[in-house]
């Protein structure tokens, strides 16, 4: 019953509110966090901001996690920008 109330509860509410709350805002602050800088620039490639092949593993599954993007660490390696990731969650 507590497994069927959990999964019922974060499959139904969880990934719905998740999507919405992505803002350049949100990803900014989760994203700066992660490469420990206060100066991200959301315009410029995470690889160029420090973003390494570690730190993309932990990116690709916080992205999964935190707001249902599945983005591969290939990708986020090949030079995607904060803005770029949100307008790929929108389109």
């Amino acid at each position: 019953l507590i497994d069927h109330t959990v999964s019922a509860s974060s499959g139904s509410s969880g990934t719905s509110a998740n999507k919405n709350e992505i803002t350049l805002e949100s990803m900014a602050a989760y994203i700066s966090t992660l490469l420990a800088t206060s100066n991200l620039d959301i315009q410029e490639s995470l690889t160029v901001q420090g973003l390494d092949s570690l730190l993309a593993v932990e990116l690709s599954a916080g992205l999964k996690k935190q707001f249902g993007l599945a983005i591969s660490q290939l990708a986020l390696l090949g030079g995607l920008s904060v803005k770029q990731i949100v307008e790929s969650a929108s389109s």
